[in-house]
């Protein structure tokens, strides 16, 4: 990959503009040098001060003119718009790390015409080659949880004596090679220009023992970490680092409420979330697709790609809420970037899409819509300032069912993925799930979720 990167930056347009906009810079730096006026205090004795201010100086001037470009805008034309997000370099580090070149006195003053343009050529080589060699060199991360995992060992103890399990080291690695399942394409969660997500297994043992029917159960715990590994700049990696370490467990949150399995039951919304066995095994494609539209650049038309981003961002602030009533409402705010249109009757159109949706028994979506009409009433009073509490159950329905609204919709896109269909348009799907509320089943490629017993018992 940064063989490709470099070949971006090596597109002659490029080249030229940036060689221009230094060789601008530098002819106007040499006439401030020239002549510093009193514009420059305390520089007239000291020649490499007074250069660093008559290069700044130019650069306003060079970056100002009508026909030179910055070297941040040329970057972003040539180089930044010809890549997907995450950049494995960040566009300030290009910028600084040119003219901080440019400013020294090898390539800039007191050279001037064609003598300039053949060392500002040359700088550019350097730069290149700087870029290679130390911005985009091999970086990884420290690990960071993004989920666990629980494991009991069954043991027959004799009498009060706990004693040593002999086996306890057999059992690890026959537990972690289960995890890892030895298969090297499952290691990697997410890759992206480069640039991945590596999942690292590692033990926890809690030692906590419970005693059934006469047997102790030995609670161990995983902790699944991630580390980013790739040829990327350091602020990128840092960058990273910070979106994905909070966003990855939102994402797994989303799945752990629609895989029913004998757990930790969810009651700490920024708490690191409990997976089964088979966990990644079962969703590990549609994290991927969820980290991939986390990262695509918003589309300027309206798209599901976008809703999907737009939800996934919203989901992850409302994991990280502290206040139960702004968690609610950003996490209703997420289904309204699937479902929602600028339109009257809002919460009467939400009610009926997701039960479409999510119900395929066309005879009890109404208690969807009975179940959803007060939690978009405790959204409301939220945003409006009129109630800023509410309670803890609440927050966790509305939660369960942006996860489920989010797992449909990413269902429904991969199906028609799959199967070759043109790609969908909210508007398309949105008149389908409002105008097929009353026939029985659900949109192709959408499955049954566990979600359908939160209404179950609901009624007028």
């Amino acid at each position: 990959m940064p063989k490709e990167f470099i070949n971006l930056l090596r597109n002659e347009k490029l080249r030229e503009e940036i060689i221009d906009c230094i060789r601008s810079t530098c002819n106007y730096a040499g006439t401030f040098f020239d002549n510093p006026g009193d514009d420059f205090p305390g520089a007239e004795d000291d020649e490499e001060y007074l250069w660093d201010c008559a290069f700044e100086a130019g650069k306003s001037f060079a970056g100002g003119e009508d026909d030179v470009d910055a070297p941040e805008d040329s970057f972003q034309k040539y180089f930044f718009n010809k890549i997907s997000y995450p950049w494995p370099v960040q566009p300030e580090e290009l910028t600084e790390t040119l003219l901080k070149m440019a400013c020294s006195k090898e390539f800039s003053y007191p050279l001037t015409g064609d003598e300039l343009t053949t060392a500002v050529h040359h700088l550019y080589n350097v730069f290149l080659s700087y870029v290679e060699n130390h911005l985009l060199t091999y970086r990884q991360s420290s690990p960071f949880a993004i989920c666990r995992i629980k494991s009991k060992d069954t043991s027959f103890i004799d009498g009060f004596l706990i004693g040593r399990l002999e086996d306890e080291n057999k059992r690890k690695e026959s537990i972690l090679s289960e995890l890892n399942k030895e298969d090297e394409k499952a290691r990697p969660l997410w890759m992206k220009n480069g640039i991945s997500v590596i999942l690292e297994p590692r033990f926890v043992e809690k030692g906590k023992y419970q005693t059934e029917e006469g047997n102790i159960f030995r609670e161990d715990e995983y902790v699944f970490n991630a580390i980013i590994k790739g040829e990327i700049s350091s602020a990128s990696l840092q960058k990273l680092y910070g979106q994905i370490s909070r966003a990855l467990p939102s994402i797994i949150q989303s799945f752990v409420l629609l895989s029913p399995f004998k757990g930790e039951p969810f009651t700490n919304f920024n708490a690191i979330p409990f997976i089964d066995e088979n966990f990644f095994d079962k969703n590990g494609a549609l994290i991927k697709n969820c980290l991939d539209l986390f990262f695509t650049e918003p589309a300027k038309k309206d798209s599901m790609e976008r809703r999907i981003r737009n939800a996934i961002h919203l989901l992850v602030e409302s994991d990280n809420q502290t206040v139960d009533a702004i968690g609610l409402a950003l996490s209703m705010a997420a289904i309204e970037a699937l479902l929602g249109q600028k339109e009257d009757g809002l919460s009467e159109k939400l009610g009926r899409r997701i039960s479409t949706l999510l119900e395929p028994e066309s005879s009890k979506r109404n208690n969807v819509e009975i179940f959803f009409k007060p939690l978009y009433s405790l959204r409301s009073d939220a945003l409006h300032g009129t109630k800023i509490d509410a309670e803890s159950q609440a927050r966790k329905n509305t939660r369960h069912l942006a996860a489920a609204v989010l797992i449909a919709v990413l269902n429904r896109r991969d199906f028609l993925m799959r199967s070759g269909y043109e790609s969908e348009t909210p508007d398309a799907l949105l008149k389908e799930l409002y105008d097929k509320t009353r026939e029985a089943g659900q949109p192709m490629g959408v499955p049954e979720l566990n979600i359908r017993s939160l209404w179950a018992n609901k009624k007028d």
